[in-house]
C-alpha cells in the first residue's frame, strides 16, 4: 500500500474555487450507523476503528494531506473494511483522494504502478488541462446537485480511460468510478431556485457549467470527506459493445469487418493472433468466395497464392461444410504439411497456428472464424472463453452478409430480366453473380451476359418481353385519357342542344375519372370504368341519337 501523494491537477488548483477539506467524519458517522445494526464481532471492529479516526480528526482537527504518512496502519483499516476480502491489493485498482479528486493521498499498489505508468502527466496520459479542469468542475456540481437538488443525471458518474498495452500493442478499457458516499456538502447562505428546463436547454448546447457558475458560484460551497477512485478493466465489455454497435448502426458491409476483426484480437489479448471470417455465401446452393467479404481469410488467400484451382478449394470447404467441426492446429510441421493439401497451403503462407471455428446461426451453419498465427500459439479453453461473446454476433453478422448478396442478386435480376420461371433461375443467378462480381471494384459497368441453354430442346415455349405490362399500362392509360376527354367534348356539345340534369352529372363523373386515370390505373379501376361507360353513358348516347337527329353527323 503507497501513502505517497499523486497530484493529478499538477500546477493547477481547480479544487481551490471550492472550500474542500480532508475530513473522516462522513465515515464516521456511517460506522456509527452501522455499529447499531451490525453483528457484536463485527461492530467492535468498527469501534476499534473510530477510536483511531477520532486520534487524527478530532471536532478541530484539519487534517494535513502530508501527514497521512503517519496514520498507514489506520488507512489501511479503512481499504479492509471499505472493499471485498477476497481483493488483492497488487491487483485491484483502488485508491483514495481529496474530496475533489486532485491528490490522491492512499493507493493500492496496482492503482499506484498503473497511476505512475499510464495516468500521470509524465507518462503523456494526460494532457489537455482544460478538458480536465471541466471535468472536476463538473464533479463539484454534481454533488451539489445530488445533495440539495437530488438530481444527478447532469453529468456521467463513469469515465472511461484507454491506452495501447505496450506488451500487447492491443487497446485496453478502464473505466473510473468515483465513490463519493463519504462526502459532506455544506452551503454558506439560502440556496438559489434552479431551473431544471433552463438547465436542460444548456446542457444540449454544452453551457451548463457556465449556467451553473452564474446561479450558485463554487464560493458559496463546502466540501468534507473524502474520495475512493476505482478502476476496472472493462476491455472485453467494450469490445463486445463495438461488434455489437457496427450491428445496431446496420454498418455491416465490408468495411463493418475490420472493426469487427480488431474487438476480437482486442478480446483475445495477443497481438500475434490474426482472426478471418467467412461467411457462407451460395449461388443456387453452391459456396462462392466474395473477397470483400472473406475478410483477411488466410484460407482463400493462402489458396490463390498457392495456385489452387478454385474447384479443390470449394471441394474442401463442402466436405467441411457436410461435417462442421472445431479444428486445431497448434503447430503446423512440415511433417505434419507433407501429406495434408491443406495444411500444406496454409504452412506455405507461413502460418504456424491454425484454428477453425464453426459459426451457427438459428443452428444452421452461417460460417466459419479462423485463428492463426506465425507463432506457435495455443488455443486453448481460456482463449475460446474470451471470444464466446462475441460468437452470437459473429454469427448475426455473417446471416445479414449473406442476406445481402442474395438481396444483390435479386436485384440484378430484377433490374435485367422479366419475371423467371424457378427451373431456369438457377442459371439467371449465375449469370447475376458473375455480373456482381466483373463489377465490383471495375471502373465502367460492363454489361451483363446474354443467358443461353446449350443443347436444350424444350418441348413448349413462353415469350414474355421486359417490361411489358407496364408498357401496355402506360398505353391504355393514354387511351382512356384521350376516350374521357372526347366524351366530356361530346357531352357539352349535347347539352347546348338538350337540357337534361343527368348530362350535367355524366359530364362531372367523367371529370373524376378523368383524375383517377391521370393518377393511377388498376384492374379494378378498369371494370369500374367499363361498367360506367356502358351503363351510364352508352344508353343516353344512344337515346340522344335516336331521338335527336341533330346530333347525328350529316
Amino acid at each position: 500500500m503507497h501513502t505517497s501523494i499523486l497530484e493529478i491537477n499538477e500546477g493547477q488548483c481547480v479544487a481551490c474555487q471550492v472550500d474542500t477539506r480532508l475530513s473522516f467524519k462522513p465515515l464516521m458517522n456511517h460506522l456509527e450507523e452501522r455499529i447499531k445494526t451490525e453483528h457484536p464481532i463485527k461492530a467492535q471492529f468498527y469501534r476499534f476503528l473510530l477510536e483511531r479516526l477520532n486520534k487524527i480528526d478530532g471536532d478541530d482537527a484539519n487534517i494535513s494531506i502530508a501527514e497521512i504518512e503517519q496514520h498507514h496502519e489506520v488507512m489501511v483499516l479503512i481499504y479492509t473494511i471499505l472493499t471485498p476480502l477476497v481483493a488483492s491489493e497488487k491487483e485491484f485498482l483502488w485508491a483514495m483522494s481529496t474530496p475533489v479528486p486532485d491528490k490522491i493521498f492512499f493507493s493500492t499498489d496496482a492503482f499506484y504502478d498503473f497511476y505512475t505508468q499510464h495516468l500521470s502527466k509524465k507518462s503523456g496520459a494526460i494532457s489537455d488541462d482544460n478538458t480536465l479542469e471541466k471535468k472536476q468542475v463538473q464533479f463539484i456540481y454534481q454533488l451539489i446537485l445530488k445533495k440539495f437538488y437530488n438530481f444527478s443525471s447532469v453529468f456521467k458518474d463513469e469515465k472511461t480511460y484507454t491506452y495501447t498495452d505496450p506488451e500487447t500493442n492491443l487497446t485496453r478499457y478502464y473505466s473510473i468510478h468515483a465513490d463519493t458516499r463519504f462526502i459532506d456538502v455544506h452551503v454558506n447562505g439560502e440556496l438559489p431556485e434552479l431551473d431544471f428546463e433552463k438547465l436542460g436547454t444548456q446542457m444540449h448546447q454544452g453551457k451548463e457549467v457556465e449556467l451553473l457558475a452564474e446561479i450558485m458560484p463554487l464560493s458559496k460551497f463546502r466540501l468534507e470527506g473524502f474520495t475512493i477512485i476505482t478502476l476496472t478493466d472493462i476491455t472485453m465489455t467494450h469490445a463486445i459493445d463495438n461488434i455489437r454497435s457496427v450491428l445496431v448502426n446496420h454498418t455491416y458491409e465490408a468495411d463493418a469487418y475490420p472493426q469487427i476483426v480488431q474487438s476480437l484480437k482486442t478480446l483475445a489479448g495477443n497481438d500475434a493472433i490474426e482472426f478471418g471470417l467467412m461467411p457462407f455465401l451460395t449461388v443456387n446452393d453452391k459456396l462462392v468466395f466474395n473477397s470483400d467479404e472473406c475478410v483477411e481469410s488466410v484460407l482463400t488467400q493462402a489458396s490463390r497464392d498457392a495456385g489452387m484451382d478454385d474447384s479443390v478449394l470449394y471441394n474442401m470447404v463442402e466436405a467441411y461444410r457436410k461435417d462442421p467441426k472445431p479444428i486445431f492446429y497448434a503447430n503446423i510441421t512440415e511433417e505434419k504439411a507433407k501429406n495434408d493439401p491443406f495444411l500444406k497451403i496454409i504452412k506455405q503462407a507461413g502460418i504456424t497456428s491454425y484454428t477453425l471455428i464453426p459459426v451457427f446461426y438459428n443452428k444452421q451453419l452461417a460460417g466459419i472464424m479462423e485463428l492463426h498465427s506465425h507463432k506457435e500459439v495455443l488455443i486453448d479453453e481460456v482463449l475460446l472463453s474470451r471470444l464466446k461473446g462475441a460468437i452470437p454476433l459473429i454469427a448475426q453478422l455473417f446471416q445479414y452478409s449473406i442476406d445481402s448478396f442474395n438481396a444483390k442478386i435479386d436485384a440484378v435480376l430484377k433490374d435485367k430480366f422479366t419475371s423467371l420461371q424457378p427451373s431456369v433461375q438457377w442459371k439467371f443467378n449465375e449469370v447475376a453473380f458473375n455480373y456482381l462480381k466483373s463489377n465490383t471494384h471495375a471502373e465502367q459497368i460492363s454489361v451483363i451476359d446474354t443467358v443461353t441453354f446449350e443443347d436444350t430442346y424444350p418441348l413448349f415455349g413462353a415469350i414474355d418481353l421486359r417490361n411489358s405490362t407496364i408498357q401496355r399500362n402506360i398505353a391504355l392509360q393514354e387511351d382512356l385519357k384521350k376516350l374521357l376527354d372526347a366524351l366530356t367534348g361530346t357531352l357539352k356539345t349535347i347539352r347546348q342542344h338538350i337540357e337534361l340534369s343527368l348530362i350535367d352529372k355524366l359530364i362531372y363523373e367523367t371529370g373524376e375519372w378523368i383524375i383517377r386515370v391521370n393518377d393511377y390505373t388498376n384492374a379494378h379501376d378498369e371494370i369500374m370504368l367499363t361498367n360506367f361507360l356502358e351503363v351510364e353513358v352508352n344508353p343516353l348516347l344512344l337515346h340522344v341519337k335516336a331521338s335527336n337527329p341533330i346530333t347525328v353527323p350529316a
